[in-house]
């Protein structure tokens, strides 16, 4: 029989692993307001920081994720599990990149990596 004696709880976690990009909701407003506007007419300042997040989900459908990281982050990308197989990962790497730029604009090299978060809700 196997007794547990570190912490038990019946709360819930998350977490994921994508490759794409990270972008600041503060620091990005600029890029992520007019790719924003771009596909769905002008919007206040109060709607951009009420409904960034949604924005991103319309604009990202599967098999890319949009996920928050610290309240402020935003990351698009595409989990590995998720990436084509008969591609390279460089070559699936560079794809990603091309269909994020597509809707953003240049947002530049910097922003794109692997990119990890692991939550804890308890």
């Amino acid at each position: 029989m196997k007794i547990r004696t570190g912490f038990v709880s019946n709360s819930s976690s998350s977490s994921f692993m994508v490759y794409g990009a990270y972008l600041d909701k503060y620091e990005d407003k600029d890029i992520l307001k007019k790719a924003i506007e771009s596909v769905s007419g002008d919007i206040t300042d109060d709607e951009f920081d009420n409904e960034c997040i949604e924005y991103m989900y319309d604009m990202f459908k599967r098999p890319y994720s949009v996920e928050t990281m610290n309240g402020y982050g935003i990351i698009i990308g595409i989990d590995p599990s998720q990436m084509d197989i008969d591609k390279t990962i460089r070559k699936s790497m560079n794809d990603i990149k091309e269909y994020i730029t597509g809707k953003l604009g240049d947002i530049g090299d910097r922003k794109f990596g692997w990119y990890e978060d692991c939550s804890y809700d308890g």
